[in-house]
């Protein structure tokens, strides 16, 4: 694994263990940066936000869920999919020793609905 790579991993896993800890909404930057012992001006770096830190950490560790994903035909049955999906896992979700899906779960529902769905259609956009 390439040393950029792995320095962003350890970024990833910073987060992973911090939103655990903290909850997602109040991990900051810095905190990432004392986690793993790098200045501000190393982390930036690799990242410029907590956001593009946890979509790569998605990227790694749940591309095997958004296989469930692939009959789906456009935006509408992408939304309804997803909502369906957390409702069926939500008590898992919530209930397990907290995990990527944990983050994942309290990630879309940290966020407004209306921005939830600009999010979902540029995701989708950028799949289709």
């Amino acid at each position: 694994m390439e040393k950029g790579n792995r320095k962003k991993r350890e970024l990833q896993n910073a987060l992973k263990m911090l939103a655990i800890e903290k909850g997602y909404a109040n991990v900051t930057m810095k905190d990432i940066g004392e986690y793993v012992g790098l200045s501000v001006g190393g982390l930036y770096h690799h990242y410029h936000d907590v956001e593009t830190v946890f979509m790569d950490l998605l990227i790694s560790e749940t591309g095997d869920v958004w296989e469930s994903f692939a009959d789906v035909k456009n935006y509408d049955e992408l939304m309804a999919a997803l909502d369906a999906y957390f409702e069926t896992e939500k008590k898992e979700l919530l209930g397990q020793v907290p995990s990527v899906n944990t983050l994942m779960y309290e990630y879309y529902f940290s966020k407004p609905e209306a921005e939830r769905l600009i999010i979902m259609k540029q995701a989708h956009d950028s799949v289709v």
